[in-house]
């Protein structure tokens, strides 16, 4: 048996600015701003900063999967 997973703190689940929001999908910074321009990825700002969460992109990408048929094997 697999023990719940604990709950992320806030502070885990939070991408600030570009660079970490990058990091965490695999695109350059250039492609995680032009993803954010074109509303292709859900973000939102604090202040100036662009921000993500990280359970938002997840969860975001299961259903871009769902949606094209499971996204499952190549």
């Amino acid at each position: 048996m697999v023990p719940p997973a604990a709950p992320l703190q806030l502070a885990d689940d939070l991408l600030q600015g570009a660079d970490s929001i990058a990091k965490f999908m695999g695109v350059t910074r250039r492609q995680a701003y032009h993803f954010v321009a074109d509303g292709r990825i859900p973000t939102f700002r604090i202040g100036a900063i662009i921000c993500a969460r990280k359970s938002t992109i997840l969860n975001w990408i299961a259903q871009q999967e769902a949606a094209q048929g499971g996204g499952g094997a190549v």
